[in-house]
């Protein structure tokens, strides 16, 4: 028995889905990552222990709260809709930590956040 574990984006999904790959699509389980929602502080204070840090070494609580707001999209039909995953968190933390830097600020807080440009 064999068992392979394709981990991608929505596109993945769509690709697999075409009607010329369909005996694939048939053997696969799809399990959809749900945004971590409140659960943001809570990854980034392991993240930081993972480095051996505090969160309060890179980020303030209201660092944290405009981050949560700048991932979660308000839209017309739907309401909200939270980018709150992994890979978007931690390209926005990345970003923020480089803004940090480039501005002298000791930690990313809320204006640091802000001033992280749309699309980072």
């Amino acid at each position: 028995m064999l068992g392979i574990l394709l981990v991608g984006h929505p596109e993945l999904e769509q690709r697999l889905s075409r009607h010329d790959v369909r005996e694939v699509m048939q053997r696969t389980e799809i399990a959809r990552l749900r945004p971590l929602g409140s659960d943001l502080a809570a990854y980034l204070q392991r993240r930081a222990e993972a480095a051996g840090r505090k969160l309060a070494d890179f980020i303030t609580m209201d660092g944290v709260d405009e981050l949560k707001s700048r991932l979660t999209v308000r839209t017309g039909k739907e309401g909200q809709v939270s980018l709150l995953y992994p890979l978007n968190i931690n390209n926005w933390l990345t970003a923020a930590l480089n803004t940090a830097a480039a501005i002298g600020a000791p930690v990313v807080d809320r204006d640091v956040i802000a001033a992280v440009p749309a699309g980072c």
